[in-house]
C-alpha cells in the first residue's frame, strides 16, 4: 500500500474466513472477527489472490449452509444452530435474506411479440411527411 498505513493482512486470515463462512457466517462477521472494516476486507480481496479465492469459496460454503436451512424450512422442520438454539424458518424472511445476502432473484419470463421490421435507419431516412404517415399507421395498429 503506497503512502499509507502498513496492511494488517496475514495469510492466516484465509483459514479464519473459510472456517467462519463454512458455518454460514457473513463478510461482516468475518470483519468483526478480524477487527477490520468491510472496505479493508474487499481491498484484500482485490490485492491478494489467495484471499480472493478464499472469499469466493467461502461464499459458496455459506450459501450452501443457508440453502440447507431453507430445505429444512420447506419441510417444516426445526433448524438448529451450532450454539444449540432452535427455531422454524419464516418463508418471507428467508426469501428476503437470500435475495439480499446471495443476490437471489425471482424468475421473470417475458415474451415480446409484434412487427419489428422498422429500424432506426429506416425511420431516419424518411421525409417528415412519410414519418407522420408511419406514426399514424402505427397509432392505428395500436388502437391509440
Amino acid at each position: 500500500m503506497a503512502g499509507g498505513r502498513p496492511t494488517k493482512y496475514n495469510k492466516k486470515y484465509c483459514q479464519i474466513v473459510l472456517d467462519m463462512m463454512k458455518q454460514g457466517k457473513s463478510v461482516i462477521a468475518c470483519c468483526s472477527k478480524l477487527n477490520i472494516h468491510r472496505d479493508t476486507f474487499y481491498e484484500w480481496v482485490k490485492e491478494h489472490p489467495e484471499f480472493s479465492d478464499t472469499y469466493k469459496l467461502g461464499m459458496a460454503h455459506a450459501e450452501t449452509v443457508w440453502e440447507g436451512i431453507g430445505e429444512k424450512g420447506v419441510l417444516g422442520m426445526e433448524v438448529k444452530r451450532a450454539d444449540g438454539a432452535t427455531g422454524r424458518v419464516h418463508p418471507g424472511m428467508y426469501a428476503f435474506f437470500m435475495k439480499n445476502r446471495f443476490k437471489w432473484t425471482d424468475r421473470v419470463e417475458q415474451t415480446i411479440s409484434g412487427d419489428f421490421n422498422t429500424t432506426v435507419d429506416d425511420i431516419s431516412s424518411l421525409t417528415p411527411e412519410e414519418r407522420k404517415k408511419r406514426i399514424a399507421d402505427l397509432m392505428n395498429k395500436a388502437n391509440v
